[in-house]
């Protein structure tokens, strides 16, 4: 449930252009070609956007986690 919560909170505090890729895409289910058609951008600038916010989720989530095992040390 909590890591639910962690991912949520993540989202929320990736850029705007990258939150919104994440939540139309995955929460959205819209395809790369709907969403590079809605936000008037190529699809090569979606997908690089897309693997920013992955990339920057796995970092803040890999972080929280080990804050979180260091704190029950």
């Amino acid at each position: 449930m909590e890591r639910n919560w962690d991912l949520a909170q993540a989202i929320e505090n990736l850029p705007a252009k990258q939150q919104m890729v994440i939540v139309l895409h995955y929460y959205q289910g819209m395809t790369l070609p709907e969403i590079s058609q809605t936000l008037q951008i190529s699809e090569n600038t979606l997908k690089k956007r897309i693997q920013a916010a992955l990339r920057n989720l796995r970092r803040v989530l890999r972080d929280a986690e080990m804050d979180e095992a260091l704190a029950s040390c």
